[in-house]
């Protein structure tokens, strides 16, 4: 994303995200097609609700590659005990970090939606039912990547439509 919160995306927001391309894609690439996934959905609600919301998600990469190189550094280096105790601490609380994270993009997401008069039911309660309380059930988390990916489609569709004057193919 560029200096300026306001400014106009170069191309039109991707309308097309989908659950089984997360899944494979994430698979095939270790899990670094999920940073690259929900950096995106950063972006683009920036690029969508700042204007109007006056807010700035922060970049998911951040965690996602604190967490990464922690893992690395505590999995491969020989680390005294109280260094290993640290980095235990440290992955709980970059683990609390994505939690956060995603619960606000969640919230801002639903309230993006509202805004633009959008009938389609997405909060962070869908994030602590789906994400965090359906593991119990197994698929609450796939079916939160569901609904995460169905808002953000909705939303491109209306901001590309508001951007450019044509339909997308989600309305």
């Amino acid at each position: 994303m560029s200096n300026s919160f306001y400014e106009v995306p170069d191309s039109p927001l991707k309308e097309d995200r989908g659950l089984l391309i997360f899944l494979v894609l994430t698979i095939v690439t270790l899990g670094f097609y999920a940073i690259y996934f929900f950096f995106k959905i950063g972006d683009d609600i920036n690029y969508i609700a700042t204007p109007h919301d006056h807010k700035y998600t922060v970049n998911y990469a951040y965690i996602a590659l604190s967490m990464l190189f922690l893992s690395l550094l505590t999995g491969f280096l020989p680390l005294p005990p109280l260094f290993r105790t640290a980095g235990s601490l440290a992955h709980l609380a970059l683990m609390i970090c994505q939690y956060v994270w995603l619960h606000r993009v969640s919230n801002r997401i639903g309230r993006e939606l509202t805004r633009r008069g959008i009938d389609y039911n997405f909060s962070a309660v869908q994030f602590w039912l789906w994400s965090v309380l359906g593991v119990f059930i197994l698929i609450g988390p796939l079916v939160y990547l569901y609904k995460l990916c169905r808002a953000m489609n909705m939303l491109a569709a209306d901001f590309n439509y508001e951007l450019i004057g044509t339909k997308g193919s989600l309305q």
